[in-house]
């Protein structure tokens, strides 16, 4: 009966406190794991792939057009239309490929990252560009041959028509092909780097470095120094205030989270305590 009653007087706070606090450190321990699993201290591209795929494709196109017209001199379709086919292919998964690089690029552009995204702007833009203007040419020099009634087997000009089309290619895979090597290269430098956003590299290094040093690297012209100094701080604002609203989404919904928990647990404690109440007052009653 002595141990009964002792508990009826402690149990109730006891229970509270105990369970609130062991319930907070596990927020606490959630609050961490969640922070590190969605904001981690750097940020890698991957945009690898897209630019090897785009490397093959070019590749492949290259050996169609000057391959098909020595192994199939008499199938058909003929090597022009081979050549027209095959650009209008490349170029619908080149341009594909393009729009997932983009979407990557700037999701790292608004992660902070604005130097590296300022110096790969134009490496990721050429190929696609290539490939458009390739196949603008081509199309312009198919209906040329059309016009004037060229056979592919006759010469129209100096040359065969398919050997226009191959000029063409040859031009347009290597200007694009040097540019997706330099890309490939500078996108593997940057992730094994595992650099801090630009934001946070440059409050560590506010100090020591000045900021003409950083913007060496941008390789823009025409701007002065107060007008890169401008964009970067504009660029750096929009990635504090996009970092900000992510930070209040998690807290809001880790503190909704806590407080549907604590009104759970106050109730189970009111109940617990309620029960106790009345089997101690049960006991008592025939006890006495």
């Amino acid at each position: 009966m002595v141990s009964l009653a002792d508990n009826t007087g402690n149990s109730g706070g006891f229970f509270f406190r105990s369970d609130i606090s062991s319930e907070s450190d596990n927020m606490t321990d959630r609050l961490h794991v969640f922070t590190d699993e969605v904001e981690p201290p750097y940020r890698t591209i991957k945009t690898l792939w897209a630019a090897l795929l785009q490397a093959v494709i070019l590749v492949t196109l290259c050996l169609i057009t000057f391959l098909y017209p020595w192994l199939c001199t008499t199938c058909q379709p003929d090597p022009v239309s081979i050549a027209t086919y095959s650009e209008i292919l490349t170029w619908t998964f080149i341009v594909a490929l393009h729009v997932y690089i983009y979407i990557q690029h700037h999701y790292i552009y608004i992660s902070g990252y604005l130097d590296f995204s300022q110096r790969m702007l134009y490496k990721r833009h050429v190929p696609a560009v290539c490939v458009t203007v390739g196949m603008i040419l081509k199309m312009l020099t198919t209906q040329i041959f059309a016009e004037f009634k060229c056979s592919w087997r006759d010469k129209c000009g100096f040359l065969k028509p398919y050997a226009y089309l191959q000029i063409i290619t040859t031009i347009e895979v290597l200007v694009a092909f040097l540019f997706l090597v330099q890309y490939g290269y500078q996108v593997s430098r940057f992730n094994i780097a595992k650099k801090l956003p630009d934001v946070i590299e440059d409050e560590t290094q506010q100090s020591g470095l000045p900021y003409s040093q950083n913007f060496q690297d941008i390789g823009e012209r025409g701007y002065s120094f107060n007008e890169k100094l401008l964009e970067k701080q504009a660029d750096m604002v929009l990635s504090l205030k996009r970092r900000n609203e992510q930070l209040a989404r998690h807290v809001l919904t880790l503190t909704t989270e806590l407080r549907s928990l604590k009104h759970g647990h106050i109730q189970d404690s009111f109940h617990e305590s309620s029960n106790m109440s009345s089997s101690n007052t049960t006991q008592s009653f025939l006890g006495h």
